[in-house]
């Protein structure tokens, strides 16, 4: 798990395609229209995005085990 800018290097490697990527925005609507009334950055570092990686081993038997009637974690 890392924010874009921490990671630029290896979304452009190879090693980025054993990996399913979960992109979510650094502010919810919630937090950014609160930062806006408060007149508050909604941004920190130029952040954009928090990125989650999983593998995709872990993740194939995380979806076998779900498809199975195991945890459904979202």
């Amino acid at each position: 798990m890392s924010y874009d800018i921490f990671v630029e290097a290896f979304l452009r490697s190879d090693v980025v395609r054993g990996y399913v990527a979960i992109d979510l925005p650094v502010f919810t609507r919630t937090d950014a229209a609160l930062a806006e009334t408060a007149r508050v950055a909604q941004t920190l570092w130029n952040i954009q995005r928090l990125h989650v990686f999983i593998r995709k081993d872990v993740y194939d038997q995380w979806q076998a085990a779900r498809s199975a009637g195991g945890p459904n974690l979202r």
